[in-house]
Order: structure tokens, then C-alpha cells, then sequence
């Protein structure tokens, strides 16, 4: 079993892949420091796809 700290330390430990039907790869893993920047993008409002993608292209 992981603990807290652990996971803290690594939290890619937690990362799973999950194939959809449709055969698109979803990825579930934990929030990082990293995230924050794109998490308040998307919270302040819609994104177009373009945006979406111009930013996906800086990070």
C-alpha cells in the first residue's frame, strides 16, 4: 500500500491508461504544481480548440 508521502514524492505512481471503446487512451493521474497554470485556464472560462491547441504547443 502507498502512503501519502510517497505518493507526494512520486505521484506518477498513481498515473493508470484506460482504453475507451472507441479506442481513445485516457490517462488518470493526480494533479501537480505543474497543472496549475492550464487548471486556472480552463476555470476562468471556455477555450476555443485553437487556444487549446496554441497553448498545449508553449508548455
Amino acid at each position: 500500500m502507498l502512503t501519502l508521502m510517497e505518493i507526494a514524492e512520486d505521484p506518477v505512481v498513481l498515473r493508470r491508461r484506460l482504453d475507451l471503446r472507441e479506442g481513445t487512451e485516457v490517462v488518470f493521474r493526480p494533479l501537480t504544481y505543474t497543472d496549475a497554470e492550464r487548471l486556472a485556464g480552463f476555470l476562468e472560462g471556455p477555450v476555443t480548440r485553437i487556444e487549446a491547441a496554441e497553448y498545449a504547443r508553449r508548455v
